[in-house]
């Protein structure tokens, strides 16, 4: 594990190293999609707006999500100072939060310019997930978002790691054998987003490839949550936040998916001019 790179004595956190590529990594690869696209013109601001809201609600979910849990388990909490309680419920950025952040900002600007919004889904889907891919490396080098713990007599066990004495997370530097959950994640994400790039290139059905990212990222979240240990996420009933949300993106796939289909009809009804 390598939580900080040294640069000429500089300590810079390596999730920040990573976090600031994977941004780079998703512009570069929207204006390469944006040219084989009729969007090519908005994708710039739009990308701009889009990572600004993304930002903001990666910002701003844990501070909600935890004042919730405050609020209505306040017994628990009301030995703590205002510091401490601030310091509990902020700290980190939560990609969820980036996500829907995101996806607010890009769609009320794409409604107030008359943008296709679809056009715009399918550049942005496929550098959202190699961002996210990158992300993930930067989580497991800091040491969050871990797995659960795992002994020998477990599957996975082989897959397991062992975070050392400088990970950045004090909670795990306990010695246990961890699910690299981030891992698993990012190679998730790079394969959906290789069959993304695939299917925008290869297909001329607009929307197919963002529906498959709107589909296929809550679903893998979902049961991957199952497998993290990492107690800041927030678990409310059933379910963690993370896992509330994604049911949540699955209602808005099928509409989503509704839509398309609804587009697809109508455009193969347009009669078609012959020489």
């Amino acid at each position: 594990m390598h939580p900080f790179i040294d640069f000429f004595g500089l300590d810079i956190p390596t999730y920040t190293v990573l976090f600031i590529a994977a941004i780079a990594a998703a512009w570069f690869l929207c204006a390469a999609l944006a040219r084989k696209s009729p969007a090519r013109r908005d994708v710039k601001l739009t990308f701009i707006i889009g990572a600004s809201g993304g930002l903001i609600g990666a910002a701003l979910l844990r501070p909600v999500m935890h004042s919730v849990r405050i609020a209505f388990s306040w017994a628990e909490y009301r030995h703590m100072s205002f510091f401490e309680l601030a310091n509990y419920a902020t700290g980190e950025i939560v990609f969820y939060g980036g996500l829907l952040g995101g996806l607010v900002a890009v769609v009320f600007y794409c409604r107030k310019f008359q943008i296709d919004l679809v056009q715009i889904f399918d550049i942005f889907a496929p550098a959202l997930a190699l961002a996210h891919a990158i992300g993930r490396l930067g989580c497991f080098f800091a040491g969050c978002c871990f797995g659960m713990v795992v002994d020998e007599s477990h599957s996975l066990y082989p897959l397991a790691v062992i975070y050392p004495e400088d990970a950045f997370i004090r909670t795990i530097r306990d010695g246990a054998p961890r699910l690299p959950t981030q891992l698993f994640e990012t190679v998730f994400l790079l394969t959906l987003c290789a069959i993304m790039v695939f299917l925008f290139l290869r297909t001329k059905k607009p929307g197919l490839s963002s529906a498959i990212y709107f589909f296929a990222y809550p679903v893998w979240r979902f049961f991957l949550e199952f497998f993290r240990a990492d107690a800041g996420r927030g678990h409310y009933g059933l379910f963690t936040t993370s896992q509330y949300i994604s049911i949540g993106l699955v209602i808005f796939a099928i509409f989503y998916v509704r839509r398309i289909c609804i587009r697809f009809r109508e455009n193969d009804a347009v009669p078609t001019l012959k020489n």
